[in-house]
């Protein structure tokens, strides 16, 4: 019985460790956000769910699902920000199983592929498969432009889902 207590205590604190600041930040106060969903067919067999939560006009993390009818694993993207300002992108594979629960804006077991940390608009952390990249990384200034790229279309798109919707 104490080793099972003891393993779990081990996974809590281990899931908590791989959770970033900026995760727990919103976690803290996800219940004073508004949830807004979104979907868009990207052709007859896959698509995209856009959840976007917002703290008065401001969107504070915008998660994107990529489903498709032949395969099982989805991608899931999370982007966190300070008004327009990315904080951190992390870009996850879950199960089809999850679909409807991540619509609802529920959790369930992700796993990180890739993560970025940013501050004052620059590359701070970039981290893939668990392991951190070094900023001498010939692919670092590449990295940090698509995901800063990836996070104003992600905003952008807010207004034309919700003027289509």
């Amino acid at each position: 019985m104490l080793l099972i207590f003891a393993c779990i205590v081990i996974v809590a604190v281990t899931a908590s460790a791989q959770m970033s600041q900026v995760e727990r930040d919103f976690e803290t106060r996800k219940a004073k956000f508004t949830f807004e969903h979104f979907s868009e067919g990207e052709d007859a067999s896959s698509g995209f769910d856009y959840l976007f939560y917002k703290n008065g006009s401001k969107i504070v993390k915008i998660r994107s699902i990529w489903s498709a009818s032949h395969t099982h694993e989805m991608r899931v993207s999370d982007f966190y920000f300070d008004g327009t300002e990315l904080l951190f992108f992390r870009e996850f594979t879950a199960s089809d199983r999850l679909l409807n629960a991540l619509k609802k804006g529920r959790s369930g077991t992700l796993v990180p592929k890739e993560e970025f940390h940013f501050a004052a608009g620059k590359l701070t952390k970039w981290i893939v498969g668990g392991k951190a990249k070094s900023r001498d990384d010939s692919a670092w200034a590449e990295s940090e432009k698509n995901a800063l790229e990836q996070a104003k279309s992600h905003l952008e798109s807010y207004g034309w889902l919700k003027e289509g919707k």
